[in-house]
């Protein structure tokens, strides 16, 4: 068949529809059970672990579950309940738990004043002053984890001169745990009209041994992972009604969360290593170590994005009436979301600390560091709404046209404290450029802090 322009109208963007569709109930009781089983006993080793000698990592994953369906009453309400479970202990993902930081050769498990000392000094050309060690750096090498690991790890092997790094292959166990939960009840009024209701739960706890909300990093060394926990929740009401022969409405309405928070593991606190950190005073849970960062060798401490938490509320609301009429097939309809994010991401605020090599990180000579401060929460609203009419017009057995019209409202993004800040370039501009510190811009700098409600984007209606 040709069809000639072969979009739809009914859809919001221009992206693919995905259909879920949860079984329902039936007149007959029927169930189910299922398993699935991987151990460690099945699973090859890594080949960069086995070419330096470590032990295959550990991973486990169990699935399992249930599902039971029937009625309640006779012809007329139906019930459906699954349960899947998913218990995961995983020492060989890439993402969250192998990693491959790059240590001195002369890092060894011999973590004595004398070891350490001899190792600053092989940094150093003999016959020249040789930096004293940082007294935090020391203290940082000489830690253990309470696993009783090293804080740094020792080298995997050794090399032609202490100095240089070895690939040392590491690996953390993280932990994935699912519960899911699917409930459905379908109710049949008269031979016309069906309501049904879904409801999906979902809680899926996490350990992270390599923590990593937005990418990998190839060198982050365990023990310093973190622990996040989703918690889905869907509702969805559905109610169809035939009017009579051809003309069907379905009227929908659904609510949708998804809440994420997550919390960093700190084994260690900055005060353990002599580190002050300013804002440990006044908010306690900023107390832990700072993120260290030795270019290209390792990082070591808490992930600068893991202590966060996002809320995401849906409100959807649609109804759609569809005619059937020899060979046209009709649609109309409205829709309406409500969407409700609430946040907080406390970036930066056991602060981080960066060295460009190892030589200066055991001397104390950093590079930068960063302390993250301010209005660390916001309360994000939207809302969009439209109304659609579409024909699909069957001409012959080989060409159906489409045809149709959508009016769409689409909300501008604000915030109900008024903690969003928008810019317009065109007063920057208007300033005597370039501004810098010793002679600043005199006129608007471009910059306006919204009002509580303001949307940041504007409130855009659309036809087409």
């Amino acid at each position: 068949a040709t069809a000639l322009n072969p979009c739809s109208i009914q859809t919001r963007n221009s992206g693919g529809n995905i259909a879920v569709v949860t079984k329902s109930g039936t007149n007959a009781l029927h169930g189910s059970v299922f398993e699935f089983l991987r151990n460690r006993q099945l699973n090859a080793n890594d080949f960069f672990l086995n070419a330096k000698g470590r032990p295959r990592p550990f991973l486990t994953r169990n699935q399992f579950g249930a599902t039971i369906g029937g009625p309640v009453i006779k012809d007329k309400t139906f019930f459906f309940f699954s349960y899947q479970g998913t218990r995961e202990r995983n020492g060989a993902s890439l993402t969250n738990s192998l990693t491959f930081p790059n240590i001195p050769a002369g890092l060894t498990n011999d973590r004595s004043d004398a070891a350490l000392n001899a190792l600053n000094a092989a940094f150093y050309t003999p016959g020249t002053a040789v930096t004293p060690l940082s007294p935090i750096s020391r203290k940082m090498l000489q830690a253990k984890l309470p696993n009783g690991d090293w804080a740094i790890a020792s080298a995997a092997g050794a090399a032609a001169s202490p100095v240089l790094p070895v690939s040392t292959p590491l690996s953390g166990v993280s932990r994935f745990d699912d519960n899911q939960y699917i409930i459905n009840i379908d109710h049949q009024f008269t031979p016309s009209n069906r309501l049904t209701g879904k409801t999906l739960l979902s809680n899926t706890p996490q350990y992270q041994s390599l923590f990593s909300f937005v990418g990998a990093n190839p060198v982050q060394l365990p023990g310093y992972g973190g622990n996040i926990e989703f918690k889905n929740r869907v509702v969805s009401l559905q109610d169809t009604h035939i009017f009579k022969s051809g003309w069907i409405n379905d009227a929908h309405f659904g609510f949708s969360r998804i809440d994420g928070p997550s919390t960093p593991e700190e084994p260690f606190k900055a005060s353990d290593f002599g580190i002050n950190n300013p804002l440990c005073a006044g908010s306690p849970q900023f107390c832990g170590m700072p993120t260290i960062q030795v270019l290209g060798l390792f990082s070591v401490g808490s992930t600068v994005l893991s202590d966060q938490r996002s809320t995401v509320n849906t409100l959807e609301w649609t109804d759609m009436l569809s005619v059937t009429k020899g060979k046209h097939f009709l649609r109309t309809g409205v829709e309406y979301r409500r969407y409700v994010v609430d946040f907080y991401f406390n970036f930066f605020s056991r602060g981080q600390v960066n060295f460009n090599s190892f030589k200066d990180f055991l001397a104390g000579n950093i590079a930068f560091g960063l302390l993250g401060n301010g209005v660390r929460d916001r309360e994000i609203r939207a809302q969009d709404f439209a109304w659609y009419v579409q024909d699909d017009w069957r001409v012959s057995s080989r060409l159906t046209i489409n045809a149709g019209m959508r009016v769409q409202y689409q909300g501008g993004i604000s915030e109900t404290q008024g903690r969003l800040v928008s810019f317009d370039p065109t007063q920057f501009f208007a300033n005597k450029l370039p501004c810098t510190i010793a002679a600043p811009c005199t006129g608007n700098n471009g910059f306006r802090i919204l009002k509580p409600g303001e949307p940041i984007s504007p409130n855009d209606w659309s036809a087409a």
